[in-house]
């Protein structure tokens, strides 16, 4: 069994998941104990996107090694897969038990709780991983955004710093301090944040939201009646197929900047639709929230953390 499911993993990184799949059941065939082997299993399905069954083999091998901390987090990625925040968090929570001097999993526990808007939770969190590894750059990035999304933008800022001299490449850290200086009205370096991302990925859907909404929430108007911002959201919006809220929810408010009202008001009419077919209630509470005041002629200075 060990044998077999040792050459899964090498099958995995040549692509060859058909052949992995093969030599991870024939290993937990001959070992139904075998914890490597279903682990093996459940990473090469949801590989080939087999969520559901991804679970049921990971939680397999947690049944044949209960103490095994990196079993827990596989079934973390695989609950968050599905949606299911709240059971990732646990899992999250008993491989921190199991490993707690594991910058990673702290790190990773700390971002779900982030997700799940426990943002002191996520920083306790954060903070320790960062004290574990006091260079873990990913750990110091996402620290800074949970400072930032509490408001605590003195110590945000120079957290975020800290993480972009360790990693320049560190895209959120660098989104997050775009998103920290536009909190402080200082647009022009807020917006060679989102420039630089940009200029690594003319693709990047984040940067080109964040660019639009720096445009259309300035209280200067050179920037609000610049028309970069809203060819930057209509840029998201293509690259995403007219599909996300999120894109939509930028350019309605780049169009009511401009004062272009009844285009606004369709445009977030669509996107609080989108929202709710896609489980997201509170996103779209908060575009119908934008949605009454474009209606009312009164465009958005405030854009959404």
């Amino acid at each position: 069994a060990q044998a077999l499911s040792g050459l899964a993993p090498v099958m995995l990184e040549m692509g060859r998941l058909d052949e992995a799949e093969s030599l991870c059941r024939r290993a937990v065939e001959a070992d139904a104990k075998y914890a490597a082997g279903w682990s093996h299993l459940g990473i090469t399905l949801m590989r080939k996107g087999d969520v559901k069954s991804a679970r049921e083999c990971t939680e397999k091998a947690i049944e044949c090694a209960p103490e095994d901390a990196a079993l827990w987090v596989n079934l973390a990625f695989v609950a968050r897969a599905q949606g299911d925040r709240q059971t990732a968090s646990e899992k999250l929570r008993e491989a921190s038990r199991l490993k707690p001097l594991d910058a990673q999993i702290r790190n990773n526990y700390g971002t779900i709780l982030y997700e799940l808007g426990d943002m002191a939770g996520a920083i306790a969190q954060l903070r320790e991983a960062v004290r574990i590894d006091p260079n873990h750059a990913m750990a110091i990035g996402n620290l800074g955004l949970a400072l930032l999304d509490r408001g605590q933008l003195a110590e945000a800022e120079s957290v975020l710093r800290d993480a972009l001299d360790k990693d320049a490449a560190n895209e959120a850290a660098r989104s997050g301090y775009g998103r920290l200086l536009r909190a402080k009205h200082n647009y022009e370096e807020a917006l060679k944040q989102f420039e630089a991302l940009l200029a690594r990925d003319p693709g990047n859907v984040e940067a080109l939201v964040e660019t639009a909404w720096t445009y259309a929430t300035a209280d200067e108007p050179v920037y609000r009646n610049d028309p970069r911002g809203q060819a930057a959201a209509e840029r998201a919006c293509q690259m995403v197929e007219f599909r996300n809220p999120a894109c939509l929810d930028a350019l309605a408010a780049c169009q009511a900047a401009n004062g272009n009202f009844s285009e606004a008001i369709r445009t977030a009419e669509e996107a609080v639709r989108l929202a709710r077919a896609s489980g997201q209630d509170v996103h779209a509470a908060q575009i119908e929230q934008r949605l009454t005041g474009y209606r009312a002629g009164q465009p958005c200075r405030t854009p959404p953390r």
